[in-house]
């Protein structure tokens, strides 16, 4: 089945490393150079030519980008040719405003395959990496992976936990919910997948 799905088998012995990995050849790749825009720069992807994992794969996707504050940047991806619904909020409307100035980190995007990744700039830190996955685009399907910049991770939905360190030895931690009252290691009733800390070494987070 890796084969089928044009992805690369690796066993890797007893260590819980993944035996299967997606190869370079999935993901998009960015067409032309990023375009400047008053609030940061937009850039249009093009699906790479690979089987489809799920059926329906958006072909061209465009990522939106914008320096909010000099603390925030915030991008979204979406489909270039169909307009899709979104779940309107009242505390969160659209930015309207110019890139901000100074900033306290760079953004970086690789076009081959397509990632993007944000960098503090005071000590050259990666904050975001999407580069150890490709960007995954279909009807009703969407995945991103991130590199997690530091193993002190804690968050990431409600879990019963043996300890408030997450264990991120490539071990997997769902972020579903369900009716349960707590026992075991498991999932509760909490999905909160922006409850999300990492700290590094040197005590930023």
């Amino acid at each position: 089945m890796c084969d089928q799905r044009g992805c690369c088998w690796k066993p890797q012995g007893t260590i819980s490393v993944p035996w299967c990995y997606y190869s370079k050849s999935h993901g998009y790749q960015v067409e032309g150079n990023l375009v400047n825009t008053n609030a940061g720069f937009i850039a249009q992807l093009k699906r790479l030519p690979s089987p489809s994992l799920f059926g329906n794969d958006v072909n061209n996707v465009l990522l939106t980008a914008e320096y909010q504050t000099s603390n925030r940047f915030h991008f979204k991806l979406t489909d270039q040719n169909q307009d899709r619904y979104e779940v309107p909020h009242e505390h969160v409307q659209p930015f309207n405003g110019n890139a901000a100035s100074p900033l306290t980190y760079k953004v970086e995007v690789s076009k081959q395959p397509f990632s993007i990744k944000v960098i503090r700039t005071s000590n050259s830190h990666v904050l975001f990496d999407s580069s150890i996955g490709p960007l995954l685009f279909a009807d009703q399907f969407l995945q991103l992976s991130i590199r997690l910049p530091s193993a002190n991770v804690y968050g990431l939905g409600e879990h019963v936990h043996q300890q408030y360190r997450h264990d991120m030895n490539w071990k997997t931690w769902p972020i579903f919910a369900r009716d349960t009252i707590p026992k075991g290691v498991t999932f509760q009733y909490g999905t909160l997948s922006t409850d999300y800390h990492s700290v590094f070494h040197e005590g930023h987070s």
